[in-house]
């Protein structure tokens, strides 16, 4: 995990907790400081989201060269799995596209290029032979 996506969490544990807090000891608490410790859990999230963000935009950042290849694969779902010809065939295809999403959510580079392989394998019409 990266250091965004540990301090989101950690930031979003604090949210939680907070709520929990809150809505635990809601007898005892006045209205004021209900809707204090609502706005802290609220700034918590914002916090955690940032870095969530932070996190996502780090991942796009390390496979930016292989984003086009990404898109050129993936594109016209619909249209791609009606010309295969066999559900081993179509199991195929979504298995590499999903190994192409696992991959990319990862910023694992060279997973995203073995599934764009097996994407392109998946999609070939068959060789004399095969």
């Amino acid at each position: 995990m990266s250091d965004a996506s540990d301090l989101a969490t950690l930031f979003f544990q604090w949210s939680q907790a907070v709520d929990e807090f809150r809505g635990n000891n809601a007898p005892t608490l006045t209205s004021d400081q209900k809707v204090y410790l609502k706005d802290l859990a609220g700034q918590l999230d914002d916090i955690s989201t940032h870095f969530t963000l932070a996190d996502i935009a780090n991942t796009i950042a390390s496979i930016q060269p292989q984003i086009s290849q990404i898109k050129t694969v993936t594109a016209n779902a619909k249209n791609t799995l009606q010309k295969l010809k066999t559900t081993a065939q179509i199991v195929s295809a979504v298995a590499a596209v999903v190994a192409i999403g696992v991959s990319a959510v990862g910023g694992n580079v060279g997973g995203v290029l073995a599934g764009i392989g097996d994407l392109a394998k998946a999609v070939s019409p068959p060789t004399a032979g095969t």
